[in-house]
């Protein structure tokens, strides 16, 4: 039985301008929207500068198309509803990508 791949993952490029002095990322461009597994790992609490956050990690598995071949660590993913910061790439079994994802939601502290 292979991977079950139920949600849908757009992966997000950087888009570079040049303000005259150097270049700087001007924002994000969708490079492309994939079918995938999505699997999170429990999250873990973390406070910084007056905020609490929820840090959360999950693993991203892709069939490996031309497409998913060229994702970089320099790209990002939204899937349901959150974006993904791509923390590393493997190849875990023949015909497989897998992303292992980070996502911090950062909220104000009580008081």
């Amino acid at each position: 039985m292979g991977e079950c791949l139920d949600t849908r993952a757009t992966i997000l490029r950087p888009r570079i301008g040049d303000d005259g002095l150097s270049r700087t990322l001007a924002g994000w461009d969708e490079y492309a929207t994939l079918w995938a597994s999505l699997r999170e790992t429990p999250g873990e609490e973390a406070a910084a500068a007056g905020q609490i956050g929820t840090r959360r990690s999950a693993r991203l598995r892709l069939r490996a198309s031309r497409r998913a071949r060229q994702i970089t660590a320099a790209d990002r993913v939204r899937a349901r509803g959150q974006l993904w910061e791509i923390r590393g790439i493997c190849a875990p079994a023949a015909g497989l990508i897998e992303l292992s994802l980070a996502a911090i939601m950062i909220g104000k502290a009580a008081g």
